[in-house]
């Protein structure tokens, strides 16, 4: 399988090298660039790509709506935010827009090959710093919130993992169950949480932990 790449980023250059270097990848292959939000939404609606690998400041500064924009009109493709902007609040709110991973230019080509294969599993890559603001609560087993309790122990178990970031492969090695096993409890926390993607679901495991941990100091 060829996994079919939108490129998005305001500078030739980058794009250019991005272009060059993801084709040299045997299952990968970029199908259109774009260097602006009208031209991106144009090729992702005409190319229906499996990945849209994308700055989010297109226009030079952040635009969050481009993510629900794309996701509207594609609702099944992975958005991976590779970008300059390393900013915390930018990135929580482009993953709840629906991005599937925000990484910053600073990182090394054979990184951004596993994350793009990543998202294509249904990971999250983040940059360490956002991970470890997104995330970072996530690590910390805490006690199941009353309002889960519609959840299976398996299930928080697996819900616990999506907080992690982890793909279907890696949920199934970490709880020695099969692969569709593991697709089958995805299934099943997203439908009892009403949530329609992993990034939702790891999302809204770190505000309901927030809210207990305030719970917990009040």
């Amino acid at each position: 399988m060829t996994i079919r790449i939108v490129l998005a980023d305001e500078q030739k250059l980058m794009r250019h090298v991005l272009h060059k270097l993801l084709d040299l990848e045997p299952d990968m292959e970029v199908i259109g660039e774009a260097d602006t939000r009208a031209q991106l939404l144009s090729l992702t609606l005409r190319l229906n790509p499996d990945i849209v690998l994308m700055d989010i400041a297109l226009s030079g500064k952040p635009d969050i709506k481009v993510v629900t924009d794309i996701l509207q009109q594609r609702s099944n493709a992975r958005i991976l935010i590779l970008t300059a902007v390393e900013n915390q609040e930018v990135a929580l709110q482009a993953l709840q827009a629906g991005a599937a991973g925000y990484l910053l230019k600073t990182i090394d080509l054979p990184e951004l090959i596993k994350a793009l294969y990543s998202v294509l599993q249904g990971g999250m890559p983040l940059a360490p710093r956002i991970a470890r603001f997104v995330l970072g609560q996530i690590y910390h087993t805490p006690p199941k919130p009353k309002h889960l309790s519609q959840l299976t122990t398996r299930e928080c178990e697996v819900l616990d993992l999506l907080g992690q970031g982890c793909s279907n492969a890696e949920i199934a090695e970490k709880l020695v169950i099969t692969a569709f096993t593991a697709r089958s409890h995805v299934s099943s926390v997203l439908k009892k949480l009403n949530l329609s993607s992993r990034t939702k679901a790891a999302l809204y495991l770190l505000n309901e932990q927030q809210k207990q941990h305030e719970l917990r100091l009040s």
